[in-house]
């Protein structure tokens, strides 16, 4: 493993738990909640992408802590919902039950809640535990950069973004999208068979728009010159879609040979051979787009780091197809 990822993985580690300390000390029901699924860890694979886009451009990555935290409360808050009654009904998450079989149902809405509220306070600097010595969040960032994430994570994880997706994926036996609205990454998937064209935008909007707000807020966090339409923050935007596009059809894929139940969906109606050649296309896309944003990127010194962002995005592929089952998420 590169030496730098693993230096960042570690100083991740550490400020991680002393996150969790925070919650886990609140003294009340609802942080004990809060905590809950935050004590399994999982993969964190979206606060590290975030803090790899900031150390590429600043070779600094601890300036991207605070949307790192934000990307993942916003992680932990979707997890929880989602596995409610009314949504997947899942029982376990994690390997431990659910929080709503946890603790109650209305315990895990206000907890997801909680979390979401909170990962646009971090954003802006509201710590909520500002007697906490140990937790390495005093970074700094400008009233621009604050308001420039919020905008960032609001737009892509509302009504435009990973819930309109969650929307569409609950209800696209009922519902049916206009092929002619998905435009977003239309030459990556305007070739597809329309059940699978459809499939992919959910996709994007459901997994790959916070995997999007991951690497536009490491970004964003790096320098104060950034603007938020510029061509380096679209082209990451991007990225994040194909990257998420490509994740949840390698979740999906290791779902159905975990469970038959699943061998009805659209991506177990593909062959190996379409597979790879889906992900060839999408993974030659991430990497243009990710060079794109080095040769934008003035420090050229620094290039070797975008390197390791896409390597390190393309190991947490690798892993979920080489075990079979995805791990933790």
């Amino acid at each position: 493993m590169n030496e730098s990822l693993m230096a960042i993985e570690m100083w991740w580690k550490g400020v991680y738990d002393d996150l969790l300390k925070c919650y886990d000390q609140d003294g009340h029901l609802l942080g004990e909640a809060m905590s809950y699924l935050m004590a399994r860890h999982g993969k964190q694979v979206r606060p590290m992408i975030c803090l790899l886009v900031a150390d590429a451009l600043s070779d600094e990555p601890r300036c991207g802590v605070l949307p790192a935290v934000s990307c993942e409360l916003v992680h932990i808050y979707s997890l929880i919902h989602d596995d409610l009654p009314a949504m997947d009904n899942a029982s376990t998450r994690r390997g431990v039950p659910s929080l709503h079989e946890a603790m109650d149902e209305a315990t895990a809405i206000l907890a997801g809640d909680a979390l979401l509220s909170d990962a646009f306070g971090w954003l802006v600097g509201r710590r909520r535990h500002q007697t906490s010595k140990s937790l390495n969040l005093s970074w700094e960032l400008s009233p621009y950069q604050q308001g420039a994430m919020v905008r960032v994570l609001a737009e892509q994880i509302g009504s435009q973004g990973m819930v309109l997706g969650q929307s569409y994926d609950i209800h696209s036996d009922e519902h049916v999208m206009s092929l002619d609205d998905m435009t977003e990454c239309s030459d990556l998937i305007n070739h597809f068979h329309p059940s699978l064209k459809t499939y992919m935008h959910i996709n994007r909007l459901k997994t790959g728009s916070l995997f999007a707000a991951a690497l536009m807020m490491g970004a964003l966090s790096a320098s104060e010159d950034l603007d938020i339409d510029s061509e380096i923050i679209q082209t990451l935007k991007r990225c994040g879609w194909v990257f998420g596009m490509m994740y949840q059809f390698a979740d999906d894929r290791c779902d159905m040979m975990a469970d038959d139940s699943s061998e009805d969906s659209v991506a177990a109606q593909l062959s190996s051979e379409q597979v790879d050649q889906i992900f060839d296309q999408m993974k030659q896309s991430l990497w243009s787009g990710l060079t794109t944003c080095a040769d934008h990127d003035h420090q050229s010194g620094l290039f070797h780091k975008w390197q390791v962002l896409f390597e390190y995005m393309m190991s947490i592929l690798s892993q979920m197809n080489d075990s079979g089952v995805l791990q933790p998420t």
